[in-house]
């Protein structure tokens, strides 16, 4: 599975990720989601949880850490790939850029790193894909225009 985001940004003092998020189920029930995961290109905000692994995956040739942590809110645990070293950082949102990656590959990474924690596994099911950007402050206006291809 391939994921194609493309964004551009207008405004002022904008903080937040454009990321994709894949949400999962151990059933095939349309009920609410037990799990997310997400895999974050730009960004200047910090992931919900903890950094538990430095440089857990190489895309694109990004690296990539994983944190992770429970979304009380929303009643699901979050896995979330993020670009090595940048949670919390203080740049500007780029005008323009992409967020393209070979999904797969960081599902494949997380079953690796984390099967044991029976939380994710490769036998859940994928319940919806999105790909965005998560407002966190700022105004403005963000374009986007994407693809998922599954294979």
């Amino acid at each position: 599975m391939s994921g194609a985001l493309a964004f551009t940004t207008k405004g002022s003092g904008q903080t937040g990720d454009f990321a994709y998020g894949l949400f999962f189920r151990k059933d095939t029930s349309k009920g609410n989601p037990q799990l997310e995961v997400m895999i974050w290109g730009a960004n200047n905000s910090y992931p919900l949880g903890t950094l538990t692994t430095s440089n857990a995956i190489t895309s694109g040739g990004v690296t990539y850490d994983l944190w992770e942590g429970n979304n009380d809110a929303a009643g699901y645990y979050v896995y979330t790939f993020i670009p090595h070293g940048t949670a919390g950082n203080s740049n500007a949102l780029p005008a323009k850029g992409n967020v393209n990656v070979d999904v797969k590959a960081f599902l494949t990474s997380l079953q690796d790193l984390r099967a044991s924690d029976g939380r994710y596994s490769n036998a859940l099911y994928l319940q919806v894909v999105e790909g965005g950007f998560e407002v966190t402050g700022g105004m403005g206006t963000v374009s986007l225009s994407g693809s998922i291809a599954a294979k």
